[in-house]
């Protein structure tokens, strides 16, 4: 059986329009994940976070962290008599269920933090913290085992 030009156009348009059809269907039905809802508000604070990375990044002493195990050391600045507040957001780019954030205040230059809760895995460690009422702000990357 010979299939004529007119006959394979409409069975090649037909097919296509199926295939597109299931293409949307399966794009429809993808789960959507924002790094945060209100990312417009966020926007909005984003030059107030660049300008406590930048006074973070103009003391003598940077803060460090270490993490040893399922426990994390985190080393502020030296500055007697101060007290240090702030969060620490534990932020998992792969997965929103994951991201935790902790509270802290300590009148120590160190702080040690039990990370049992958090499960294995890459981590953006984001500290917004204060000394002497002067905010900061310090990230970097953290790996969990």
């Amino acid at each position: 059986m010979k299939i004529g030009w007119g006959t394979g156009t409409a069975i090649f348009f037909a097919a296509f329009i199926v295939f597109m059809m299931v293409l949307v269907l399966l794009a429809s039905r993808q789960g959507v994940q924002l790094v945060t809802e209100d990312y417009y508000e966020k926007e909005l604070e984003f030059q107030d976070v660049q300008e406590r990375m930048a006074r973070a990044d103009q003391l003598p002493e940077p803060l460090r962290w270490e993490l040893k195990g399922n426990t994390l050391l985190l080393d502020f600045p030296e500055a007697a008599g101060v007290e240090f507040r702030g969060s620490l957001v534990f932020y998992n780019p792969s997965n929103e269920a994951k991201d935790q954030r902790m509270d802290f205040s300590t009148v120590n230059d160190s702080l040690l933090l039990d990370l049992g809760a958090l499960t294995a895995g890459r981590y953006t460690l984001k500290v917004e913290w204060q000394a002497g009422g002067v905010e900061y702000y310090s990230e970097g990357m953290l790996l969990i085992p």
